[in-house]
């Protein structure tokens, strides 16, 4: 819901596959176009925000569709699906607007269709985007929702990254604000994913917020100052932080 990568509208471990590591001197000097573009977006089911919101039906009429307000009114699980579908929206809108950023954030405009509807697994499917269809990855458990997404190629998604953990919550206390210890607790996940899949030193990794004309840009990854070929998304929800990043393959 809330998160890291726009202003609108667990575990800590690395998944399975992210064991390689990768010398980092040698991919500083490859730096491709990015051509694939994450997304992802966490919910904590748990906060009196996300509670009860699926009796509002104002709201369900704003940013679902008409299936899947049916599909959340038939579910034992009401509230927990309404928010699956939040989260694969809101993912889809954020990998997308990366190379269409006059794309319509409007939840109504994105259509969620997942294979099946398990609170306790994790649940491929697609997002219809104003622009297409993307596929999504969604992670459910009682705890919370976790979508995250690849625009640009539907077999991207199996070699995107991601994690979630929850916030401690004596994090990074002294002057900082909730919202930005939340910002922090997502890239201090990331960083530490990243440090792990990519054989460096954490404290070499730097994760940036750049901003163009007072507006917020995706987040940027710097290692040694140097700046890398690697897509990556933060979020963040009350009692979690979340993150899904996308290295391009070497050539050769």
């Amino acid at each position: 819901m809330k998160n890291a990568d726009r202003k609108p509208g667990s575990r800590d471990s690395v998944p399975s596959g992210t064991a390689r590591s990768r010398s980092c001197a040698i991919y500083r000097k490859w730096k491709p176009i990015i051509l694939i573009s994450v997304g992802n977006d966490i919910v904590d089911l748990k906060t009196p925000e996300a509670k009860g919101k699926a009796r509002d039906i104002r709201f369900l009429e704003k940013v679902l569709t008409e299936a899947e307000r049916r599909a959340v009114t038939r579910f034992r699980y009401p509230d927990a699906l309404l928010w699956a579908f939040w989260a694969a929206k809101e993912a889809a809108y954020k990998a997308m607007v990366k190379s269409t950023p006059d794309i319509s954030s409007a939840p109504g405009r994105y259509a969620v269709k997942l294979d099946t509807l398990d609170p306790s697994g994790t649940i491929p499917g697609w997002v219809t985007t104003p622009l297409g269809k993307v596929p999504v990855m969604m992670e459910w458990n009682a705890d919370y929702v976790h979508a995250r997404v690849a625009a640009g190629s539907p077999e991207a998604l199996e070699a995107v990254i991601s994690g979630s953990s929850r916030i401690p919550e004596d994090a990074f206390a002294g002057g900082l604000s909730l919202s930005e210890r939340e910002t922090l607790a997502a890239q201090t996940l990331a960083a530490a994913c990243l440090s792990r899949f990519l054989g460096v030193c954490k404290n070499t990794i730097a994760i940036n917020r750049p901003s163009l004309n007072g507006r917020d840009l995706p987040p940027e990854i710097c290692i040694q100052g140097e700046k890398q070929a690697i897509d990556l998304s933060l979020s963040h929800d009350g009692r979690f932080a979340a993150f899904a990043f996308y290295i391009p393959p070497m050539p050769g």
